[in-house]
């Protein structure tokens, strides 16, 4: 190991015993030592680079652990690992779960498949048309939608609809697609505005609402998360608290 200096008399032999010393006080046990080592000497010297004036020793060896420490809660993060409770399960993470499962039985896998597919073919879509879903997205109503972008309705709405049946036709390819029935309700109508609760006086909150086309395929409708979670409670024989903090309910 070289004794060229580093910096405030520091040479690379002491950044090597600051990195290990470092991995021996770390008690994660996470990933393997070559790892823990490279993340605390780089952290070592990065310390070591910004200091003005010569740090302590344990000052560096303290700056090796805290890194390591920090890419296991990273680590944790990216696995949807609680951190601010004792369940260290993978996916036991609240916000995790509501963004990756629709429902409380649906894989992760099968919304991360989806949200490719739907972003791989919005990217196959002409301009003008990925522009004009954008804009329905973004204002949720056809008319608001076409103001942004400084058209009539009725482009906007037979923009639309060919964006509609380019994108159907690639996400069912090979196959048909079934015929398109119905309207979007997803803002209600014109004529009043949008329910903002479902009948059980649950929030339709963007984490708390499923856009749902159902059996018959002819219209959107919004379902209420929480109270999917409490069928399926009850169809499993047992009781669940929706996440809105209603009264526990039992199965008959």
């Amino acid at each position: 190991m070289s004794d060229f200096e580093v910096r405030h008399g520091y040479s690379l032999r002491d950044l090597h015993r600051f990195a290990a010393t470092a991995v021996a006080a770390d008690r994660s046990l996470a990933g393997n030592a070559h790892l823990r080592y490279d993340i605390a000497w780089s952290a070592i010297a990065l310390a070591l680079a910004e200091a003005t004036v010569p740090p302590h020793p344990q000052t560096l060896v303290r700056a090796g652990w805290q890194a390591i420490y920090a890419d296991v809660r990273q680590g944790w993060q990216l696995y949807g690992v609680a951190r601010d409770t004792d369940d260290r399960s993978v996916g036991g993470a609240p916000r995790f779960a509501i963004y990756w499962r629709n429902t409380a039985t649906e894989p992760a896998s099968e919304t991360l498949i989806e949200a490719m597919a739907v972003s791989q073919i919005l990217g196959t879509l002409p301009d003008i048309y990925r522009e004009a879903v954008t804009a329905l997205a973004a204002h949720d109503t056809l008319q608001a939608a076409a103001d942004s972008l400084g058209i009539s309705y009725v482009a906007m709405n037979g923009r639309i609809r060919t964006a509609r049946k380019r994108f159907t036709a690639q996400w069912y390819a090979p196959e048909t697609p079934p015929p398109f029935r119905g309207t979007d309700r997803r803002v209600g109508s014109y004529s009043k505005p949008l329910a903002t609760h479902c009948s059980k006086d649950h929030e339709f909150t963007p984490e708390n609402t499923r856009m749902d086309r159902g059996r018959t395929g002819r219209r959107v409708v919004r379902r209420c998360r929480a109270c999917e979670r409490l069928r399926a409670a009850a169809r499993r024989g047992r009781g669940a608290v929706p996440a809105d903090g209603d009264t526990q309910m039992r199965a008959a």
